[in-house]
């Protein structure tokens, strides 16, 4: 079969051999969540998302299309000419694998702690890579010979492809955590009435969608519970502190109290699963990086101004929400680093700075006997200042004999 007949036997593939499929990121879905007696509610009947079919799909026109193992040839010809896709497995074993997996791990923590749509792809993928190699002299050396070799300049891009990959999933496996809880904003309703209520919630920077107290029929919310929407948390515990293999777990000093960045992240892929609703049905739009980083940046924005403007709140509000969620994934957070206990309860540290630094009085060299023999029990500190040795010897000492001061007299003198 030549390729237009190839073509041809692809464009009319029945609908059996295709199923239209809302995948992970960066998919434009099915719709679904249609009416039922002219009512629905956000949230039920969400089409489910089977993660094992991802392997066998391709990306056409912004949606995915999950193909048949009988139709081989489509996936062939539409990949040809691609750039190879960078996984562990065509890695050597052993230091260049181990540097690509932990990397790939770390760099999950900056999208979600530090950045989640970072500009300098490069900057972020190296820092990954340096805190990787930092694991282990063998890496160590292996990362100090890939930034300096030009003939490794093919295996560290192999590597930094691998790693950079997990940016746009990490973000993607987010923004399902949120579709998973959109339902706890109760949006009832036809289509119109949906429409409408989605626009009020998600408007922008407004951040309605992120307050407690929200009454989405009544358009009504708490202004003094920012941040406050159950959902938040929820999306909070499922993806950073699940259990004490999550990330929120592993690297505790990432993401203790939850930094802004992540409360960001959370808002946005929130935002993101309730504009699924926007046309007043369900339909799974891309949650693409050109059209969600200027939500993003205005979340973050959004979080870094109630940190300013009530850090008391800022700090106490954060820090129960991750005690809570640690408390929830049975996470410890005792003793989760090396960072220094707070103690100043009980010790007196601007005191203890006042005696350190405060001046002492100045004392001559006390001349000793070259023999340096004791100082007789009648003497005193003056007796000593004046060359006063023993209670009658006259206690004149040569020049060319060896002085020191003696500091605790001196503290008794004062």
């Amino acid at each position: 079969m030549d390729d237009s007949e190839e073509d041809n036997a692809v464009s009319n593939t029945e609908a059996p051999n295709v199923e239209y499929h809302a995948g992970s990121e960066g998919d434009e879905g099915e719709v679904a969540g249609g009416e039922e007696d002219g009512v629905t509610m956000i949230g039920d009947d969400l089409p489910a998302i089977n993660e094992a079919d991802e392997n066998e799909s391709i990306v056409e026109a912004g949606a995915e299309f999950i193909i048949d193992e009988e139709v081989h040839h489509p996936v062939t010809k539409r990949r040809r000419g691609r750039k190879p896709n960078a996984t562990l497995g065509a890695l050597d074993a052993g230091p260049l694998c181990d540097l690509a997996d932990v990397g790939h791990k770390i760099i999950q923590t900056l999208i979600c702690a530090e950045h989640a749509f970072p500009l300098e792809r490069k900057r972020t993928v190296d820092k990954a890579l340096a805190e990787a190699a930092n694991r282990s002299t063998q890496t160590t050396v292996l990362w100090t010979s890939l930034c300096s070799d030009p003939v490794l300049a093919e295996q560290k891009g192999h590597i930094a492809d691998y790693v950079w990959k997990v940016a746009a999933s990490v973000r993607g496996h987010v923004k399902d955590k949120a579709a998973g809880v959109v339902g706890l904003y109760h949006i009832p309703g036809g289509v119109q009435d949906i429409k409408g209520r989605v626009t009020w919630l998600i408007e922008e920077k407004k951040y309605r969608f992120s307050f407690g107290g929200l009454d989405v029929e009544k358009q009504t919310y708490d202004g003094l519970q920012p941040l406050g929407h159950p959902a938040l948390e929820n999306i909070i515990q499922s993806q950073w502190f699940a259990s004490s293999k999550s990330d929120g777990a592993r690297y505790p000093v990432r993401f203790r109290n939850i930094p802004a960045p992540v409360w960001a992240l959370a808002m946005t892929a929130m935002e993101a699963a309730i504009a699924d609703w926007q046309s007043g049905q369900y339909s799974k739009v891309k949650f693409a990086e050109e059209r969600w980083r200027k939500s993003y940046k205005n979340n973050l924005a959004y979080v870094n101004s109630i940190e300013k403007k009530s850090p008391t709140w800022y700090q106490n509000f954060s820090k129960a929400v991750y005690d809570r969620v640690c408390f929830n994934g049975n996470i410890s957070v005792e003793f989760e680093d090396d960072e220094d206990l707070d103690v100043s309860a009980i010790i007196n540290f601007d005191a203890l700075e006042a005696i350190a630094t405060a001046s002492v009085p100045s004392v001559a060299p006390i001349p000793l006997p070259s023999s340096g023999a004791p100082l007789a029990a009648g003497n005193t500190a003056s007796d000593v200042g004046s060359g006063a040795v023993g209670s009658g010897g006259s206690g004149t000492v040569n020049a060319a004999n060896t002085t020191a001061t003696i500091t605790t007299l001196a503290a008794k003198g004062s």
